[in-house]
């Protein structure tokens, strides 16, 4: 048993380390690991510390404080869930914060667009535009942020210079003849 559960501390504070680092990169170089490699290795890492946290559970050690985190974070979106409100929504955006997986936008051949998960009390959407390199990476090429929930189609997005222009249909309200219109918008991103 201790032969397994040292190799499965190893397993997971590789996955950790390989987490931290993908963030680092991703925060400082705008390069990051696919982002469905990324979201196996939070399961993995999760699942890991869970197992880890029932097996430090006998002799308990310093370690099983860094594991309880994982066994307890259920237990806290329940009770931030059953507490509502504001505050239920502060302490489960922080928990679903690390292991939130990024909703792809649109995923063709030479660019992705992942709507990123800002919170239960977000005011507006934060988009970033990859762009796939060497099958494992993903380079952030722009990003931008809207008030709306936006989903998009390869015939919206053209290419033009060092611009990506993305036209969509927006609904607007008409408050002088109360009923919605279509607009027409084009938004422009400089890469």
């Amino acid at each position: 048993m201790a032969k397994y559960r040292s190799s499965l501390l190893k397993f997971h504070l590789l996955l950790l380390g390989f987490l931290l680092l993908n963030f680092v990169f991703r925060m400082s170089v705008q390069i990051s690991v696919n982002y469905q490699i990324v979201f196996v290795a939070k399961i993995l890492l999760y699942v890991s510390g869970l197992i880890l946290f029932f097996s430090y559970l006998k002799p308990i050690k310093k370690r099983l404080l860094y594991f309880s985190f994982f066994a307890l974070s259920p237990v806290f979106i329940l009770v931030s869930w059953l507490i509502d409100g504001i505050f239920g929504a502060i302490l489960v955006s922080i928990v679903l914060f690390c292991f939130a997986p990024e909703d792809s936008r649109l995923n063709d051949s030479g660019i992705h667009i992942y709507k990123n998960f800002s919170g239960f009390m977000a005011h507006t959407s934060h988009y970033e535009i990859t762009q796939p390199k060497l099958l494992l990476f993903e380079k952030i090429i722009a990003d931008f942020e809207f008030d709306k929930n936006l989903y998009f189609e390869k015939k919206d997005l053209q290419f033009k210079n060092d611009n990506l222009q993305i036209r969509m249909i927006l609904k607007k309200y008409d408050h002088v003849e109360n009923h919605y219109f279509a607009k027409d918008t084009t938004l422009q991103i400089q890469l």
